[in-house]
């Protein structure tokens, strides 16, 4: 099963949260819902907008939870992953994934801390976790970003993994945002 990336993704207010409502009960990443247009900044122009579109998605060349857990180093993190379950546990092993993927993408981009629901939850289908408007930072700077995970039947490995990287976020915003300058 291959995912396939959103022609755009959208969000809300910061402060507000979108859920899948009971009159919604098969709804998907890929509704409707979600290709309208997208949360955007109040500094953000039409083109910085278009960041989202299906050609900026990029698949993961290799897939590096598995790889990272598997070192002796993540025994800590190997060991928190085990007290989390469901939901909870597919959120931490796609944000691990998107951390690693991220990472990998550009050279010297180093990121650090990631909020995948930073400014619009992430929506979980099956198999397949969404977070369409995520924060991640690297070397201070937080940067929008978007990817799709596709588990396997037990929630416990990344099958499929594919991410946007979106504009930096200005920093005269990350206070209202409550996103930290440092860790």
């Amino acid at each position: 099963m291959r995912l396939t990336a959103p022609s755009q993704a959208t969000g809300s207010s910061v402060f507000h949260e979108r859920t899948i409502s009971a009159a919604q009960p098969n709804a998907t990443p890929n509704d409707a819902a979600i290709a309208a247009p997208g949360f955007s900044l109040d500094t953000e122009t039409a083109e910085e907008s278009d960041w989202r579109a299906a050609e900026n998605w990029v698949p993961a060349a290799e897939l590096r939870s598995a790889l990272v857990l598997q070192d002796r180093r993540s025994a800590q993190a190997r060991a928190a992953l085990q007290t989390v379950t469901g939901r909870d546990r597919r959120e931490q092993l796609c944000a691990l994934e998107a951390m690693e993927q991220f990472g990998a993408h550009a050279e010297g981009f180093r990121p650090d801390r990631l909020v995948p629901y930073a400014l619009k939850n992430t929506i979980q289908r099956g198999l397949e976790l969404y977070a369409p408007a995520g924060v991640l930072r690297s070397q201070g700077n937080w940067y929008e970003v978007a990817y799709r995970c596709l588990l396997n039947e037990a929630g416990d490995r990344v099958m499929d993994f594919q991410f946007v990287l979106g504009p930096p976020i200005p920093g005269n915003l990350w206070d209202d945002l409550g996103l930290a300058a440092v860790h």
